[in-house]
């Protein structure tokens, strides 16, 4: 069977490679043809859809939606009506070809957007790689597939749940879509170690009030073994890629996982630079060090209150006095970088509160000074999502209500 795999359009974003789309590739091969088309690197934008539905002639469509819009209350730009137009556009070519929606995106509004746009055949929930497999293999019968939502006399249904997948069993992501342009396109716009992405492990133990992450990959680490990891790091070297982003939530947890992966990189003397979101009460000096000798040369932290009244509302089970204790151990080196995400507008922040946060970004930049390399502190509100503590929160203070909207960025 011939599969047409599309990123969707994002043209405020800065590319990412595909990584999930490579996943259900690597899961499809070599089975069926499978074809990657991402208009966010080509020059044509749009217009290079066409011609790849044309040329390849699809029995399947598959559209990853990752990102509903740039989440930054800085720059709210929402890509809902890009996406709207990707989809008109491939029923206007296809009509016929059976066009299925999945992604981190879809899969936060699933029920809404099968709702919303009749396009839509079907839509896979949270993870693909067994689900698109079971798709094709009961093309004709649907309704026998569990984890996708359908259409079925006119309305939207949910075929039930299925177990998160066992990502170390899993076959590498498929690596063969132009993985050098990604740098090159993501380099006009961004630091391209965010370009290429690397797995260590999906899920994640903490259930911070505002994050996705334990609706989308549970509350429970699926590790790959560090050996893996790693393997895919070598095999991206050798394709002349020598920057990416490890994508976990959190990669040091569990520590010894990440202490792991830092010293099998450093064992087979890889010489590769890249980044990862760290956890500040989880790092101490001994995996700064591992960490920057297998050449991480920015530590990302999250740490989002700014101060500890903040962190309990965020349930981040932080204090201010650990975030500041690991600025201070990064300061000391002279081998990274490293930049902070905080959050502010919170429900009930009082004055006294946004004086304390203040304070608080004036000591992460006193403290790190050149360590953050032009990179200040990044502030933001936070963008309500379904499935969340926060979203629970702002309908109980009346921020929201139930008919709100949230497929356009809505923030606290």
């Amino acid at each position: 069977m011939r599969i047409l795999l599309v990123q969707s359009f994002t043209p405020a974003l800065a590319p990412v490679f595909p990584l999930g789309l490579a996943s259900i590739t690597s899961s499809l091969l070599p089975d069926h043809q499978v074809e990657i088309c991402d208009p966010n690197i080509e020059e044509k934008g749009l217009e290079s859809l066409k011609a790849s539905v044309r040329e390849f002639q699809p029995d399947i469509i598959g559209l990853s939606l990752r990102n509903f819009d740039t989440g930054q209350s800085t720059v709210p730009i929402s890509f809902i009506n890009d996406f709207a137009a990707t989809l008109r556009m491939i029923k206007s070519l296809a009509p016929d070809v059976l066009i299925i929606a999945g992604g981190a995106g879809f899969s936060i509004f699933g029920r809404e957007l099968m709702e919303r746009f009749q396009e839509l055949d079907a839509g896979v929930f949270l993870e693909g790689e067994t689900t698109v497999r079971e798709i094709l293999s009961h093309r004709d019968q649907l309704d026998k597939v569990k984890g996708i939502f359908l259409r079925s006399g006119g309305d939207v249904i949910f075929t039930g749940k299925i177990p998160f997948v066992d990502t170390d069993a899993l076959p590498f992501p498929d690596r063969g879509y132009r993985l050098l342009s990604y740098i090159k396109k993501c380099g006009e716009y961004a630091d391209s170690l965010y370009a290429v992405g690397v797995q260590s492990k999906r899920g994640c133990l903490y259930r911070c009030a505002h994050c996705t992450y334990p609706y989308l990959e549970g509350n429970s680490l699926r590790l790959r073994a560090p050996s893996k990891v790693v393997d895919e790091i070598e095999y991206l070297t050798t394709q002349n890629i020598d920057k990416l982003f490890i994508a976990d939530s959190v990669f040091n947890q569990p520590y010894d996982h990440a202490l792991s992966i830092c010293e099998e990189i450093i064992r087979r003397k890889l010489d590769v630079a890249w980044s990862a979101y760290f956890r500040d009460d989880l790092l101490d000096d001994r995996l700064i060090k591992k960490a920057e000798e297998a050449g991480c040369t920015l530590f990302e932290l999250s740490p989002d209150g700014l101060t500890d009244w903040a962190m309990s509302v965020l349930k981040k089970g932080l204090s201010i006095e650990q975030v500041l204790k690991t600025a201070r151990l990064l300061a000391q080196s002279e081998r990274s970088s490293v930049v902070y995400n905080f959050l502010r507008n919170l429900p009930d922040e009082d004055l006294q509160e946004k004086v304390r946060g203040r304070e608080t970004i004036k000591w992460i930049v006193e403290i790190c000074g050149e360590k953050m390399d032009g990179y200040y502190p990044n502030l933001s509100r936070i963008r309500i999502y379904p499935h969340t503590a926060i979203y629970e929160l702002a309908l109980q203070k009346k921020i929201i209500s139930e008919s709100t909207d949230l497929l356009y960025p809505v923030f606290l």
